[in-house]
């Protein structure tokens, strides 16, 4: 429910602004969907087993399908702005980081299991995307090529 209400309410206030700012919030909120897409797709695989009636009975199938629609018609609407670099940077970074948490709290995971040194290099990796996600928002627009 709070990834619903955190979706609901980076919608509407992308909603009220425009350019890179829409872009950015709404590509936030379509980052949402798609961690939570992530996240839920753990509980949707162990149902498998259980035929198509047992995955139509329980919830995960549902909240896939919604948070795959609400994900597209956000990603989308934050491509619409035409300011591509910071729709794309959000939805990414927020999509990155929303299933790791989602995973974390909902799941009780971890990231890493055998101690510092991977753990480090985990959180070395995570700093890297963190800064090319930050290269790739604060870009330039290219010059428009004139024929």
């Amino acid at each position: 429910m709070a990834t619903l209400a955190l979706v609901l309410t980076l919608g509407n206030i992308g909603s009220h602004f425009v350019g890179a700012s829409k872009a950015l919030t709404l590509g936030a909120a379509a980052g949402l969907c798609f961690g939570l897409q992530a996240a839920v797709t753990k509980t949707f695989v162990g149902q498998m087993g259980n035929g198509v009636l047992g995955v139509l009975d329980n919830w995960s199938v549902y909240v896939l399908i919604l948070s795959a629609l609400g994900g597209f018609v956000l990603q989308q609407a934050a491509l619409k702005t035409g300011v591509l670099a910071p729709a794309i940077a959000s939805s990414n970074s927020v999509t990155l980081f929303s299933s790791v948490i989602l995973g974390i709290v909902v799941y009780g995971e971890t990231l890493s299991k055998s101690g510092g040194v991977h753990r480090g290099s985990t959180i070395a990796r995570l700093a890297i995307a963190i800064g090319g996600i930050a290269l790739l928002a604060s870009a330039e627009a290219p010059e428009p090529i004139v024929t």
